[in-house]
C-alpha cells in the first residue's frame, strides 16, 4: 500500500491498532522488454503460491496483511527507498521484502550482495540489497526477510534444467499440517534473513515452466515451499538450502543462490481477540496514482473480509460486518472468485450473495481481494481468491 496523504494514514490507524501485521514489500519489474512475460508471470506465481498462502495460514493467529505490491510503471528506486524508509512496524510484526528484476554486483569487491536496478538504467540510482535489509532489520520487527531475485554479475559499475509444476485453476486449500507448518516458520522465529538468487559474478536465469515463463528461482521456491509445508517440515534454512542446491545443480553451477540466516526460535505472539464492532471500509483519498489507490482499497477490504469470515465472532457480529460491507458496493456489483493460477473464474455472484455466503461460512481461511473496478467511489466489480480449510 502506497500511503499518499496523512488523512489516509489516519483512516487506517483504527484498523491496524493492536493488531499484528505481516508486511509484504514486493518490487517487481514487469515492464522490461528484455524479459517479456517472465517477471509478469513471476509476480503472479509469487502471490498465488506464496504470499496469499502465507497470509491465509497466519490470519487465524491474528496477523493482518499489509501488502505493498509495486510493479509496472510505479516501480522506481525512489519508490523503493521511500517505502523501505517509511515503513512502520511493531515488535511482533513480520516483514518480507521480495525483488524480481535486473541487478548487478558492479565491480569486483565489496560485500557479496547485488544492487537492484528497480526498472531503470542509471547506475547511480541502484538500490543495494544489503542496504534494504539493514534498513528493515533496524525497524525491530520480530522477523525480517529480504530476498533479491536478480543478477549479481560483475560489471564496470561502481559499488555504493527446470522442475515441472502443475497449474491450479481451482481454489487454494490448506491442511492443518500445512497451516501449522507455515505458522511455525513465520511466527516462531525471530531475527533476520538475507538472500540473493545468484552469487557474485552470476546471472539469474528464467524461461518457460509449466506455470508459464518466469524466473527459475521463484519457480523452485514456490514448489519447495508447497512440498515442505505439505510434509510439515517447513523451515527457513532447510527450504532455502534446497532451493540453493536445486538451482545450482540445474544450472551446472552457473547460478548459485546465497543466503545468510540470523534466526532463532521464538514464541508466537498471543492471538488478539477479534473486534466486536464491524470494520468500516472508507474509500482512499483520490490520487492520480490509480494503482496505488486500488491497493489501498484492497488492503482495507481484506481486513474487513477477515473479520467477516472469522468463526470466533458471534453470528450478530458477522451479520453487522456483512451489513457494513454491503455499503461499499454498487447495487449491481459483481464478485468473481478466481482460481489460484491464471484468470479462470471459479464462481461469480452478486456482491450481496457473495457477502451472505462469507458471513455463514465456517471453512474459509482467507479471502484475498486481487482487483477492483470503482464506479462513483463504490466497487462495481471485485475479483477475489479464496483459501479453504482442507
Amino acid at each position: 500500500m502506497i500511503r499518499k496523504l496523512i488523512i489516509a494514514l489516519v483512516c487506517l490507524l483504527p484498523m491496524f491498532a493492536n493488531a499484528q501485521t505481516i508486511h509484504w514489500l514486493t518490487f517487481i519489474d514487469t515492464t522490461d522488454p528484455n524479459v517479456g512475460k517472465i517477471d509478469v508471470n513471476g509476480r503472479e506465481v509469487l502471490y498465488n503460491h506464496f504470499v496469499n498462502v502465507v497470509n491465509a495460514a497466519v490470519k487465524e493467529k491474528g496477523y493482518k496483511a499489509n501488502i505493498q505490491d509495486v510493479y509496472g510503471t510505479a516501480l522506481s528506486p525512489q519508490k523503493c527507498k521511500d517505502i523501505v524508509t517509511n515503513l512502520n512496524v511493531a515488535s511482533n510484526d513480520v516483514v518480507i521484502f521480495y525483488y524480481i528484476g535486473h541487478g548487478t554486483h558492479g565491480t569486483v569487491g565489496g560485500d557479496v550482495w547485488p544492487m537492484m536496478f528497480m526498472a531503470q538504467d542509471d547506475p547511480n540510482k541502484l538500490i543495494p540489497l544489503k542496504w534494504v535489509h539493514d534498513q528493515l532489520k533496524a525497524k525491530g520487527a520480530k522477523l525480517t526477510a529480504t530476498i533479491g531475485m536478480c543478477c549479481n554479475v560483475y560489471q564496470p559499475i561502481k559499488r555504493s534444467s527446470t522442475p515441472s509444476f502443475s497449474v491450479n485453476y481451482g481454489n487454494t486449500y490448506l491442511t492443518d499440517i500445512e497451516k501449522e507448518s507455515i505458522q511455525k516458520m513465520f511466527l516462531e522465529n525471530k531475527g533476520d534473513f538475507l538472500l540473493s538468487s545468484a552469487s557474485p559474478g552470476q546471472s539469474s536465469g528464467g524461461g518457460d515452466t509449466a506455470l508459464g515463463p518466469m524466473d527459475f528461482f521463484t519457480c523452485v521456491l514456490v514448489k519447495a515451499f508447497e512440498e515442505y509445508a505439505y510434509s510439515g517440515e517447513l523451515e527457513w534454512g532447510g527450504l532455502f538450502g534446497v532451493v540453493k542446491d536445486v538451482i545450482n545443480e540445474a544450472t551446472g553451477g552457473q547460478q548459485t543462490p546465497i543466503f545468510v540466516s540470523n534466526l532463532s526460535q521464538a514464541s508466537a505472539a498471543p492471538t488478539p481477540t477479534p473486534t466486536s464492532t464491524p470494520v468500516v471500509v472508507t474509500p482512499p483519498a483520490s490520487t492520480p496514482a490509480v494503482a496505488s489507490t486500488n491497493q489501498e482499497w484492497l488492503n482495507r477490504l481484506g481486513i474487513a473480509l477477515d473479520n467477516l469470515i472469522d468463526i470466533r465472532q458471534s453470528e450478530n457480529v458477522r451479520i453487522s460486518q456483512a451489513t457494513e460491507l454491503e455499503k461499499i458496493f454498487t447495487p449491481n456489483a459483481i464478485v468473481k472468485v478466481m482460481g489460484q493460477d491464471g484468470n479462470v473464474v471459479v464462481d461469480k455472484s452478486s456482491a450481496d450473495d457473495f457477502i451472505g455466503r462469507l458471513a455463514t461460512s465456517r471453512i474459509l481461511l482467507k479471502v484475498t481481494p486481487v482487483n477492483i473496478v470503482i464506479s462513483g467511489n463504490k466497487i462495481s466489480e471485485l475479483k477475489v481468491k479464496e483459501t479453504y480449510k482442507k
